[in-house]
């Protein structure tokens, strides 16, 4: 499954798409048209296997994972430089290697939150 149809919503701050069955986050080129303006995503209760799609998304500050199949926070670091809560409880995440290395864009992290329950 895919997000299909966002780019009509370039203002849009803030989307929920929870238990959609979505298997990749599909954020490029789909959610390129409110790269600047979305704050939180919600991809909550999918089955995502890994996080992709990030650079795009400048002004994110909240994403929410929980609830799917990712094992690794690689990727974490390649985008959203504004990233202060991650939310990614009830996955299968091994190692938090990603966090431990400086940003792709040499950027400190903004990372405030971190839940991997």
């Amino acid at each position: 499954s895919q997000i299909v149809g966002i780019s009509r919503f370039a203002n849009l701050r803030s989307l929920c798409v929870h238990g959609c069955r979505l298997t990749r986050m599909d954020v490029d080129p789909m959610l390129r048209a409110c790269g600047d303006s979305l704050r939180d995503l919600n991809l909550s209760s999918n089955r995502l296997a890994r996080l992709e799609g990030l650079p795009v998304l400048r002004n994110l500050r909240t994403l929410d994972v929980t609830n799917n199949a990712i094992v690794s926070l690689d990727g974490v670091d390649l985008g959203a430089p504004k990233l202060s809560r991650l939310i990614a409880r009830y996955n299968r995440i091994r190692s938090l290697h990603a966090l431990t290395i400086p940003r792709a864009d040499g950027q400190p992290w903004s990372l405030a939150h971190l839940d991997i329950r």
